[in-house]
């Protein structure tokens, strides 16, 4: 009896995520027109999506001149600070690398889910996919 109760805490556990990675989860397009760097490789996007997988891996935009296999397959991880939350691309190359700020928000004129990436020197606006806006949800 031990055994199943021991495997179903073990299941239980497994399947749990943050409030954080569950808001991150998903679908996103980074808005160009609003994005702010001084990075050049920001506008090479050859896409503007990227996905944020359950397991913590990421499908980034691919970008002109570097490997298109490159994007896919990248960690990521949250880092849950006191003022703010954050996350972090495990990548080189990719203009995404090193950890960005989140702050989450809704946008009632567009009916969109929305996330603001920060770092030293770029700000991304990104906006989720396949959200029903309507919808009650803890966003």
């Amino acid at each position: 009896m031990k055994k199943y109760i021991f495997f179903i805490l073990i299941i239980f556990l497994s399947s749990c995520t943050s409030r954080l990675d569950r808001k991150l989860t998903g679908i996103w397009s980074i808005d160009i027109d609003s994005l702010s760097t001084d990075n050049p490789l920001w506008y090479n996007f050859l896409d503007n999506m990227f996905i944020l997988r359950n397991d913590h891996t990421a499908s980034l935009p691919a970008i002109l001149n570097l490997d298109i296999n490159y994007t896919d397959g990248i960690k990521w991880e949250t880092v849950n600070g006191e003022v703010s939350d954050s996350i972090y691309f495990h990548t080189q190359e990719h203009p995404m690398s090193g950890k960005f700020k989140i702050t989450f928000y809704r946008d009632y004129k567009e009916k969109l889910f929305k996330m603001r990436l920060e770092n030293d020197n770029t700000v991304i606006i990104c906006r989720k996919g396949l959200q029903n806006f309507d919808k009650k949800i803890d966003w």
